[in-house]
């Protein structure tokens, strides 16, 4: 997707420039010991797809955002909860020959709305990196799941419905690259699935949400007289 291979490329570029740009006098938060509960909002964007939709990329652009509590366990360790709202879903795009119909374009896709709850566990590699890697439950709110081709096909959110919860797994980085501004970003991936095989309109595997997270993190706890 040349979305996301630029945004990737933006990233890897555009870290070290800020590494180099910082000054090492600038306040760390998550190791000041001034503090050990952070708080923060956070917002960014889903880059997804669904395994085992038969369509490749990740197409579906949702939202991904909410608040966090991160927890300073001690110079190498943090821990972070949040309560998200996400979106999640396919989007794919085929040509099809039909030797009755010609060839002719259709259009998948899939919306999926979640509440989320990330659990993770955060480790310090120097003063403003650090990696991260958890797990996260999500409760579906609701779904739309649509087909346009020629012919559509008609898709029964009563038939073809998807489980109501999503466990996933879940692994990133996390920056500081200015005062109480961090950005982030991860790759998750369904641990269970989330719609059995005879769920699914077009048939095939069972199916998976499978994304990359691009995301703004802000810390709004007090300066002390120190920073």
């Amino acid at each position: 997707m040349p979305v996301l291979k630029k945004l990737l490329l933006l990233l890897t570029v555009g870290i070290p420039s800020l590494a180099f740009a910082q000054s090492s006098s600038q306040p760390v938060y998550l190791t000041n010991e001034t503090y050990r509960f952070f708080g923060g909002l956070v917002a960014g964007c889903n880059f997804t797809q669904v395994d085992g939709d038969t369509y490749a990329g990740f197409n579906k652009v949702g939202i991904n955002a909410g608040a966090l509590v991160y927890v300073r366990l001690n110079e190498v360790l943090g821990f972070s909860i949040e309560f998200n709202y996400t979106e999640k879903g396919s989007h794919g795009v085929g040509t099809t020959a039909s030797p009755a119909l010609g060839s002719y374009v259709s259009d998948y896709k899939l919306k999926l709305n979640y509440v989320e709850v990330p659990f993770m566990l955060h480790i310090l590699t120097n003063r403003r990196f650090h990696y991260e890697a958890g797990v996260s439950y999500a409760q579906l709110l609701n779904f739309s799941e649509t087909y346009y081709g020629d012919p559509g096909m008609p898709i029964d959110p009563n038939v073809f419905y998807f489980h109501k919860t999503d466990i996933c797994g879940l692994a990133g980085f996390c920056y500081q690259f200015y005062n109480w501004w961090f950005i982030e970003g991860r790759y998750q991936y369904s641990l269970v699935s989330i719609r059995d095989q005879q769920r699914i309109p077009i048939g095939g595997p069972a199916q998976y949400n499978n994304l990359f997270t691009f995301r703004l993190i802000r810390f709004l706890n007090k300066k002390t007289e120190k920073e």
